[in-house]
């Protein structure tokens, strides 16, 4: 799986199809690159010059959105797609191309976008970690968001990674009435109660499992965004995004106003979402695996005031972050790495 992997790939395709292009009196045979592609990393176009293939949207130098825009025209149904490029793309170089992976990012893929995920989208296998970059929501057009797992080298490889979040789908409910819902077969029936005592505020149960979808608010103010230094375990005195566990059948947006108002005395409107990670609820293997759902946020009222899970809230600039030593579970500094590369 080398860096140029495409050009072996190519050659091996051109080596079958002009020959067969041939036998039946074709004179050119031709692909799909367009001028885009000709400032991107191609390797795989190197095989196709060798075979004497040619580039028609290239030549004439359309680009992708031109390409998009000819296809709306025309009526094509195809003309607003997503990207669908080869498999072994998401599969970190020099890690080997297997069956087993390859089907993970298939069948990983197909579960995001059974949840209602549109647009171009990325499930790429980097080491001990899955890592999700894409586009989400209805409009191609828009930013990508990338969406990251948490690195897990103790107990589950990238491999079973995958099957946690889709233990985690299900219940439709609770995305906008979607399939991604509360885990039964993660913790099941008991992980249900503790997540209900757990808003009784049971001290007891904090040490529990608890596993579920998880909603966070990016609350940004000048350049600043607050965090909020939780009271219990786990993760006691640790800095974290303001946020908590969605109760059963609740909207998430809901949920994030209702968790920032227990949590922080504010009121705030969620803006964008920003992104999903996978974690752990708590710092060793045994802990259950959670879905973590972001939204930026703007504060409309309320006074903040650290309450419920929360011993004090602060807000930082995004060049004086926490150190990521200082900072709660395995996602938060990747969200806040994620938010500080996009405001750079």
């Amino acid at each position: 799986n080398p860096t140029n992997r495409c050009f072996f790939c190519k050659t091996e395709l051109w080596s079958r199809l002009v020959p067969a292009a041939r036998a039946r009196g074709l004179a050119v045979v031709c692909d799909g690159t367009n001028a885009d592609d000709l400032h991107e990393h191609r390797p795989g176009r190197a095989a196709g010059i060798a075979a004497g293939i040619r580039s028609p949207l290239a030549e004439v130098g359309m680009t992708k959105a031109q390409v998009r825009e000819a296809s709306r025209t025309l009526g094509l149904p195809t003309w607003d797609a997503p990207a669908a490029p080869c498999l072994s793309s998401r599969v970190l170089y020099g890690l080997p191309i297997t069956p087993r992976r390859l089907r993970q990012v298939e069948q990983g893929e197909a579960f995001l976008r059974s949840l209602g995920v549109r647009g171009d989208l990325r499930l790429q296998i980097e080491r001990a970690f899955l890592r999700l970059a894409g586009i989400l929501g209805n409009q191609p057009q828009q930013p990508a968001v990338e969406l990251s797992t948490m690195p897990d080298t103790r107990r589950r490889d990238a491999d079973t990674l995958l099957e946690d979040a889709q233990r985690i789908g299900g219940d439709r409910a609770r995305h906008a009435a979607a399939d991604i819902g509360m885990v039964t077969d993660i913790g099941g029936e008991e992980a249900r109660l503790a997540r209900d005592k757990h808003r009784r505020h049971d001290r007891d149960v904090r040490h529990m499992r608890a596993s579920g979808e998880i909603v966070g608010a990016l609350c940004v103010d000048n350049g600043c965004v607050l965090l909020a230094r939780r009271a219990h375990p786990p993760f006691r005195g640790f800095w974290d995004i303001p946020g908590g566990f969605l109760d059963e059948g609740e909207d998430p947006l809901d949920g994030l106003r209702r968790e920032l108002k227990e949590e922080t005395g504010l009121e705030v409107e969620p803006q964008r979402f920003f992104g999903l990670w996978m974690d752990r609820y708590g710092s060793d293997s045994t802990a259950d695996a959670t879905l973590n759902l972001y939204w930026t946020a703007r504060v409309v009222g309320g006074q903040a005031a650290p309450a419920d899970d929360v011993s004090e809230l602060r807000w930082f600039d995004r060049d004086e972050l926490p150190a990521t030593d200082e900072l709660a579970f395995e996602n938060v500094p990747l969200v806040l790495a994620a938010w500080r590369n996009e405001h750079s």
